[in-house]
């Protein structure tokens, strides 16, 4: 809910209109969710690149 309230768009809704908006995001979410579920939350592996330089 917060994150779509501080959207720029977000900024200019209703409060009822902002909770239609996160509850369609939530159910259109929920399917490819489902496949991170593990019981007690979502968990997905997740790896990234660091790179440093000396001058």
């Amino acid at each position: 809910m917060a994150l779509v309230g501080m959207s720029a768009a977000g900024k200019t809704m209703a409060d009822q209109e902002r909770k239609h908006v996160v509850e369609d995001i939530m159910s259109g979410s929920a399917p490819v969710l489902q496949s991170y579920a593990d019981g007690s939350g979502v968990a997905f592996e997740l790896s990234s690149n660091l790179v440093t330089a000396k001058g």
